[in-house]
């Protein structure tokens, strides 16, 4: 009675572990494979957004006749731009999702390469570099911390450093390959191919980028409302939250 009782148990219940098996094994592979296109994106968008800044000044001050003073307020517009939006994308990420707030920044920061590629004069400038920076700033890390959070729930760490590391390897690519694409056709016309390129990400983003794994929200409202006691003005006024932000002014300061 007790062998038939247990085959009977083991043959009740051998399709579900092996459904849940295969689960497990196939959200595995999608948090793998998620982080590798989160890798990708952060590769081109901030590889070629980090190189075009200083690269382009010397063209531009030579063909306009710019002071240093003068060409260097275009890398403060690009920096006020983005720290203008950061606060905004972090609220609209909670509302709209990753995806489409990566592809919105990216399409911005396209539309902004354009306007500068046709600017002539330097308020105009202005206004196109603080448009790609706001572009930028919405367009990958804020969006990719969140997606890399929620899909890697054990190696948190080491996706973020995968990621990070493909932003600097982009960065090591793109950057000679810009001021080689500048003396060849000048900056105007290699700031519109960086936007081309930036167009072309659109598509990759919304098909393959994914806010959080499915079924993880009830889970993680579960665990929010049973244990967490934080609160946003407590988080805010803590000594590792101001700590953090010192030392990330020091960091753009230096």
């Amino acid at each position: 009675v007790h062998r038939a009782l247990n085959s009977a148990i083991r043959a009740a219940l051998t399709p579900y572990w092996r459904r849940l098996v295969s689960e497990s094994v196939s959200l595995s592979h999608s948090r793998w494979l998620v982080l590798a296109n989160v890798a990708v994106i952060g590769f081109v968008i901030e590889g070629s957004g980090a190189g075009i800044i200083g690269l382009a000044f010397s063209p531009v001050m030579t063909e306009l006749g710019w002071s240093n003073s003068q060409t260097s307020t275009l890398a403060t517009a690009f920096i006020v731009g983005g720290l203008l939006t950061i606060a905004a994308v972090g609220v609209a990420l909670d509302k709209y999702g990753a995806p489409s707030i990566m592809a919105f920044g990216t399409l911005v920061a396209s539309i902004g390469l354009v306007w500068a590629g046709h600017c002539h004069s330097w308020s105009a400038m202005m206004g196109a570099f603080a448009l790609a920076g706001m572009g930028f700033s919405a367009s990958f890390y804020l969006p990719s911390a969140v997606v890399v959070t929620n899909w890697m729930t054990t190696r948190r760490s080491l996706g973020m450093g995968i990621v990070m590391g493909a932003v600097s390897a982009g960065a090591a690519l793109f950057s000679p390959l810009i001021g080689w694409w500048t003396e060849l056709y000048g900056w105007r016309l290699t700031v519109d191919g960086i936007a081309a390129l930036l167009a072309l990400m659109l598509p990759f983003i919304l098909l393959t980028v994914r806010t959080k794994p499915p079924g993880a929200q009830l889970a993680r409202n579960f665990a929010v409302a049973s244990t967490d006691t934080h609160t946003p003005k407590r988080d805010l006024l803590s000594s590792a939250f101001i700590l953090m932000v010192a030392s990330a002014a020091l960091v753009a300061i230096g």
